[in-house]
């Protein structure tokens, strides 16, 4: 097939070339509202820069065919899989109800995360005012976060 191609580009050589040769007048190319004269030569030359333009194209559309094919392909084989590891993890998880990795079953912890506050201090006595310039009884020092307020 690659040999018999190779055979019809050379016949399509040698035919312009013969086209070429033969026609020593220059051809008269009427378009987009004017009228061109040029050599049958630089008209072949033309021909080819369009012709090898288009096999460019289409090898292109070709290349990006492809790769939109592979991704598709490798879409559904992701997807696939991670419907069979879905599964799995539901079997799983069914199987093992109420336990936890590695078999364990999940229990609170038994001490406290964080200590209890201290209960507020009640008083019966009536308070009592601070002396000018003083800090008042109940005021606490300034912290950062509280400076920012």
């Amino acid at each position: 097939m690659f040999v018999l191609g190779l055979l019809v580009l050379a016949a399509a050589v040698v035919g312009s070339v013969e086209l070429i040769l033969a026609n020593r007048q220059p051809v008269t190319l009427h378009m987009w509202n004017g009228t061109w004269h040029f050599d049958a030569f630089w008209l072949a030359v033309c021909g080819a820069v369009l012709i090898t333009a288009a096999w460019l194209a289409l090898a292109a559309m070709r290349v990006a065919a492809m790769r939109q094919a592979r991704l598709r392909r490798e879409r559904r084989e992701l997807a696939a899989e991670n419907e069979r590891l879905a599964a799995h993890v539901q079997r799983t998880d069914s199987t093992r109800t109420g336990r936890g990795m590695f078999g364990h079953r999940n229990r609170p912890a038994d001490a406290a995360q964080y200590p209890a506050a201290p209960p507020p201090a009640t008083s019966t006595a009536a308070p009592v005012a601070p002396a000018a310039g003083a800090p008042g009884a109940h005021t606490a020092p300034a912290t950062p976060s509280d400076a920012r307020r």
